[in-house]
């Protein structure tokens, strides 16, 4: 397979699992992926201390960023005086440059014992924070695809993805409908996987993403093993198939809309110490409590509050490398929880 560059949308670097295989552990194991054309990487937390260790990790590379939560079976290991410490430790983790999403959360009714209660609280508790800190959610469900998408029906105002999604044809669209993004890793190369391989053949182009869970859900032909991002070209094969195209198209697509998706409407930039050659094209923007759409390059106005023209160094990426499409426009547009907040 020729070389792709991909965006691993969802992975555990920090878990003590790489140590098993790799040289230097979770972070050789990302050093090496990063090497073999996998650009940039989300690792996400699943509790108060693999979420500290997740922005720690995203400090240490410029090439990654992190997501924060604390993932329902974890949840039911806090003790109940501690549950809301624990969440005001999230809160406090979601307010740094580095966290780009609050996750992972949700339903896990796999594993007995299952504590529903402590599960919805947590589950509603992050979606809030989430809301007030203007961050996309990143959504663990298994063994509870009716109440996760209960859930997430009743608050219309949260936006984000459906992780590793494991569910129905249908159930991606009414998601994509809802403005979702929806993540496929290893399973979808199963040979059992009817489900999901419909899955993603299904979903919205510009709301697809894919990952690898690692150093879970290793994909064929490496089920089995320790699972890394190196591997995430046997699931972005997998997916460009299904869907009639290249992988090399699919890489490129997953790329995009994992940009638009982890960049930071708070901040301009995917990266905060990225150049503006480096950095994504910017349709929106906010100033104060004001969003703006940068839509053409071809303006004849020169208006003096205009900040492409007066603060170049500080809003870098106003230039557009293309004119955007409706696509691009409705696409950045769900990256905010609520237009609502804004005054114009």
């Amino acid at each position: 397979m020729a070389s792709l560059t991909l965006f691993d949308s969802h992975a555990h670097y920090n878990d003590r699992r790489f140590e098993e295989e790799f040289d230097g552990g979770g972070r050789g194991a990302l050093l090496r992926a990063h090497a073999e054309g996998v650009a940039f990487f989300c690792n996400v937390g699943s509790s108060v201390k693999t979420s500290e260790e997740s922005v720690a990790l995203a400090e240490e590379f410029d090439f990654v960023v992190a997501a924060a939560g604390i993932h329902p079976s974890d949840a039911q290991e806090i003790p109940a005086v501690e549950c809301d410490r624990a969440l005001s430790r999230i809160e406090e983790l979601c307010r740094h440059e580095r966290v780009r999403a609050l996750g992972e959360i949700g339903y896990d009714c796999h594993w007995e014992p299952v504590d529903k209660d402590r599960q919805t609280y947590f589950f509603e508790a992050q979606l809030e924070i989430a809301r007030r800190a203007d961050l996309p959610v990143i959504i663990h469900s298994r063994d509870a695809a009716g109440d996760t998408f209960d859930m997430i029906s009743r608050h219309p105002e949260n936006r984000g993805v459906l992780h590793s999604f494991s569910g129905h044809a249908e159930g991606a669209r009414q998601y994509n409908r809802m403005g979702w993004h929806v993540s496929f890793s290893g399973p979808v190369t199963y040979k059992n996987a009817a489900k999901v391989k419909e899955a993603a053949a299904a979903v919205r182009e510009d709301l697809l993403l894919i990952e690898t869970d690692c150093p879970y859900l290793p994909p064929v032909p490496h089920r089995g093993e320790i699972n890394y991002s190196g591997y995430l070209p046997c699931t972005c094969a997998a997916v460009a198939e299904l869907r009639g195209i290249t992988p090399e198209e699919c890489a490129a697509l997953t790329m995009a809309n994992a940009r638009r998706f982890w960049t930071d409407p708070r901040r301009l930039s995917f990266h905060p110490h990225c150049s503006a050659q480096e950095a994504p094209m910017v349709i929106s923007y906010t100033i104060k409590n004001s969003l703006y759409l940068n839509l053409t390059n071809h303006c004849t106005n020169r208006c003096a509050f205009c900040v492409r023209e007066t603060a170049p160094d500080a809003y870098p990426n106003l230039w557009l490398e293309a004119e955007p499409t409706l696509a691009d426009i409705m696409a950045d547009l769900s990256s905010y929880n609520s237009l609502n907040r804004f005054e114009e």
